[in-house]
Parts: structure tokens; sequence; C-alpha cells
């Protein structure tokens, strides 16, 4: 249903015979980006600026608008790399720079490969190409990183959820604590905000849902401390569907941390978080809380945008897990 409407959206947008509707169905029929290249006849300078309106589209269906400089700042991003003219490379080199320290600025450098390889291929034969080549290496292999811990928490949150709904599947916490022993092992072979963010996150699933509070004991946090870093931290995710789905987890939990008295809301921090209950409608990396009973509308349109979205990966080729990257497009 809702790729449907995203692909109503793009129809309404683009005309009868473009090549976006093209990747969309190509996306649909689970090819990844370098099979759609090859189909579409595209290459690595237009793919991006076709691929974007459905990023759009996606983030229309969301409810998702840019609020403040930050939230649009990926978006400006895009356009100084794939659409904005220059005089010259000099003038281009300059400007995407400056966006580069501005992307630091807002900790939003583990985003930065798309703009250091645009720096990289322009700059060849200055002294600066083996600068910007280094800085192109270290977040692209950041950012394929950071999808391996994505496909890693999405795995954790269903088998969570499983675990706390009948546990059908026999899941055990043993097994959980394993699947979160491979989210640290990944933070730390390559560490930044976002893996820290998930990683974070996962121990508050475990520990506000299952009682596993020796996991906090590394860094002498209490329940309330970790949610006050973990709301933290997702508030600095960069503006997308990933930040939507973390920041619903992040809710639902503190519901539960709230109802099950695990923490008190008597100080202003607590105060001022709104504690609502997650859409059912958002996939949430797999994490359900619900009784299968009551969800099961939903959970079928949960798979319908997943299996959607996780074709936007950017490095892999045709993923059986999430790998949501939208933010790349």
């Amino acid at each position: 249903m809702q790729q449907l409407e995203v692909e109503k959206s793009l129809q309404s947008k683009v005309a009868y015979n473009s090549s976006v509707l093209s990747i969309f169905n190509s996306m649909m029929m689970g090819e990844s980006k370098k099979e759609i290249m090859i189909s579409c006849y595209l290459n690595d300078s237009n793919y991006p600026r076709l691929e974007r309106p459905i990023l759009v589209a996606i983030q229309e269906l969301y409810g998702l608008k840019a609020e403040n400089a930050r939230d649009r700042f990926l978006a400006t991003v895009h356009y100084a790399i794939h659409l904005e003219q220059f005089e010259n490379n000099a003038q281009k080199t300059k400007k995407l720079e400056n966006l580069f320290h501005q992307m630091k600025r807002f900790n939003l450098e583990q985003e930065s490969a798309p703009l250091l390889k645009e720096l990289t291929k322009i700059s060849k034969g200055s002294p600066l190409h083996a600068v910007y080549l280094h800085l192109y290496n270290k977040y692209t292999e950041m950012e394929e990183n950071n999808n391996l811990v994505f496909e890693t928490f999405e795995k954790l949150s269903k088998k969570l959820s499983y675990f706390l709904d009948n546990n059908s599947k026999g899941i055990t916490i043993k097994d959980l604590i394993v699947v979160y022993k491979e989210i640290r092992t990944l933070h730390q072979i390559n560490e930044n905000r976002i893996s820290e963010t998930i990683l974070n996150t996962s121990m508050l699933l475990l520990a506000s849902h299952c009682k596993q509070t020796q996991l906090l004991k590394e860094n002498k946090w209490s329940i309330k401390q970790l949610l006050e870093v973990c709301y933290g931290q997702i508030s600095e995710m960069p503006f997308g569907v990933e930040s939507l789905f973390m920041d619903t987890i992040f809710n639902q939990t503190l519901t539960h941390a709230i109802s099950l008295s695990q923490i008190e809301i008597n100080d202003n921090f607590f105060q001022r978080l709104r504690v609502i209950e997650g859409s059912g409608d958002y996939f949430n990396f797999g994490f359900n809380l619900t009784t299968k009973n009551t969800s099961q509308v939903h959970t079928n349109k949960e798979l319908l945008i997943r299996d959607f979205v996780k074709k936007f990966t950017t490095f892999s080729p045709k993923q059986n897990s999430i790998m949501i990257r939208p933010n790349q497009i």
C-alpha cells in the first residue's frame, strides 16, 4: 500500500517516461544500485539526481519536514554536488570544502562520502587530491560499517520483539546478548556518532525490556542516565527515516520504562520529553511492542515499506535486511 502511495506521488511529479519511474520500478524488483545503473543506462553523475525524488516521496509519505538549517543541510550538499553551476573546478572545490566543514559543525560528517567523492574527482592533479582521497576512503568505510550496524540492529529488534511477544521463535536472553555484542564489535571497528547511537539504543532496549542492566555497568549508567544519553544522540541523527524510526523506538521504550516504574518523571529533563506511542505504520527497524493479533494489519504494511526502503543501500547488492540509508540518495 505504501509503495503504491510513493509511486502515485512520483507519477504526479515527473513525466510519464521519466527515468525516475524506471529506477523506482527496478527497486521494486529488488535490483541493486549497480544493476539499475546498467539497465537504465545511468552513471554516477546522473543517477543521484534521478534517485532524489524517490527519497523526497518517502519523506512525504512519513510526513517528514525539515524544520531547521541542520535538517535541510544534506539537501543543500546534494544540490551543490549535482545541480549547482560553477564557473570552474576551483570555485566548486571551495564551495564543497566549506560545506564539509559545516557538516562537521553540524555533526553530520559521517554522511560526507558523496561530497568527498566529488572533491576527489575534481581535484585530480592538485596537491590536495591525496588528502581528499584519504578522507573519502575513511568516510566510505564508515558508511559501509554503519550499514552493517543498522542491519544488525534490525536483527536485534526483531529477535527482541519475538522474545517479548509469546516468543514463538524460542529466542533466549543469550541470543539477544550475542547480537548486542555484534553491534558493539562493529562500533569498535569504526567508531562514530551513528554506530554509538545504535549501540546505546540497543543497550537501552535490553536493559529496559529484558532487565539486562549489567550492560550499563561499564559506563556506570542508570536507566535514567541512559535514556538521557539516547535522547540526545537520536536528536543529533541526520534528518530522515532512520531518525524517525529511532525516535519512535525511544518513545516506546520511555513509555515502557515509566509504566514499569523504572524511572520517575521528577526532574525538568523528563518533564520536557514527549511521551507518545510509536506509530504502527512505521517499520522501526522491526521493533514491535504490540501483540501480533492486534498489529497484523500494521505488520503487513511495515513489511511492504521495509522491502521498499531496503533497495536504497548504496554499497551492497540485494539484501535480506533493511540496510536503510536513504540520506545517501
